[in-house]
């Protein structure tokens, strides 16, 4: 698992067996691995979550938006 940001108390972070070829990372909130979303970077799409309400959800996808480039960066780089 390779961590490519924190931000505002979540972790965002790609598994290295992930066998979905698209741009796919990971967000969990520190301290509760039970809230989570697995997200699609292009297009952006929230593929799973748990645990978090829609409000965090819909920040979460705000987050990615306006952190795309460096997730994605971040991506290449572990892959």
């Amino acid at each position: 698992m390779a961590t490519l940001a924190r931000l505002s108390g979540y972790r965002f972070f790609r598994f290295d067996n992930e066998v979905d070829k698209r741009p796919i990372v990971q967000a969990v909130k520190e301290g509760e691995e039970s809230c989570y979303a697995r997200l699609v970077l292009e297009p952006l799409m929230i593929l799973d979550a748990g645990g978090l309400k829609r409000e965090e959800l819909r920040w979460l996808a705000d987050t990615v938006r306006e952190h795309k480039r460096t997730l994605i960066r971040g991506l290449h780089v572990q892959g």
